[in-house]
């Protein structure tokens, strides 16, 4: 900590100056107080709001930690004036009269301006950001973060209404859907709590809803659809393709699977002799035989959207209609 020089200190009121720089390399925050050297410190723009404040008579508000503060303007709204002409007597110093005044650089040579969220092509100068801070302080316009317990509550609350409501639903589309719907309540509830001066963190949903989408994306969509397909691949063996094709329709799949009354015709065929035919022949000869007769028996039966209920022997039974 680098205090002011005991002479000056001894005379005055101090505050330190750093600022806040986020990963994104804007300034939207700020320290109205921190501990260092087993002292609690006051941010500069504290410390001339607290003594704002008093000059005024009125009692300044006990704020400790991080704030975001909203932005009184954009660079260069502030008055300016050269601080050349003030100490050369050129100023009329009933210009000052109840105001704050701040003497910072405010050249682009002295490398103090920063990227700041209300304009992102204009660097401001470090003095106007503490300005913008100060500002805030006095108008009240101070943002606060929803408190880390409760936003994780509602966090997991959100996440497990929504994984109880999409585990029910049967079409992808309206999954998706709802995690949109969801998502974007969320966003509209982060804007309306900020304009009270609250902010909802928005990372924990968004995030926790697409994995929970991609979830759902993969477990009803991608498994299902590899489980259907192999349902029907072992339909095929039985059954005509266009059975199969009716079968794997979407809208049909599971009723059908569920049962269904119907008139049906039953077909019973075998070869006529078959016992005394194959006691006169090689087995391979038998063999050879069935292969071929059961295959035209079966391709007929598909021929005719029939279902291939099963071998018996020589027989082959089908149902059509089914």
């Amino acid at each position: 900590v680098e205090k002011p020089f005991d002479a000056l200190r001894s005379v005055s009121k101090y505050g330190y100056a750093n600022t806040m720089i986020e990963s994104d390399g804007y300034i939207r925050r700020s320290r109205v107080n921190v501990l260092a050297e087993n002292e609690m410190q006051n941010s500069l723009a504290y410390q001339t709001y607290m003594v704002y404040q008093e000059a005024k008579g009125e009692k300044a508000k006990a704020i400790n930690g991080l704030i975001q503060f909203q932005y009184s303007g954009t660079p260069g709204d502030y008055e300016k004036l050269s601080l050349v002409d003030v100490l050369e007597g050129r100023m009329d110093l009933r210009t000052f009269k109840n105001s704050i005044v701040l003497v910072g650089a405010y050249a682009p040579g002295m490398q103090d301006s920063f990227h700041v969220a209300v304009d992102r092509g204009e660097l401001m100068y470090g003095v106007e950001v503490h300005a913008n801070i100060i500002d805030s302080l006095l108008d009240g316009k101070i943002v606060r973060d929803v408190p880390k317990l409760l936003a994780t509550v509602i966090t997991v609350l959100v996440l497990a209404v929504y994984a109880f409501v999409a585990q029910r639903q049967k079409k992808l589309f309206m999954i998706l859907s709802e995690g949109v719907f969801v998502m974007l309540l969320w966003l509209g509830a982060g804007i309306v709590l900020k304009k009270f001066l609250w902010i909802l963190p928005l990372s924990g949903v968004e995030i926790g809803m697409v994995l929970l989408m991609t979830y759902f994306i993969v477990t009803k969509y991608v498994l299902e659809k590899l489980e259907k397909k192999r349902v029907l691949k072992a339909f095929e063996r039985y059954v005509a393709p266009e059975i199969v094709k009716e079968l794997g329709k979407d809208d049909a799949f599971e009723s059908r699977l569920g049962g269904e009354r119907r008139d049906i015709a039953v077909l019973f065929v075998d070869i006529r002799g078959f016992t005394t035919m194959s006691e006169s022949l090689e087995p391979e000869q038998v063999v050879e035989i069935l292969n071929e007769y059961l295959n035209l028996t079966s391709q007929s039966i598909f021929n005719n959207q029939g279902t291939l209920d099963k071998f018996i022997g020589d027989a082959t039974m089908a149902v059509f209609n089914a």
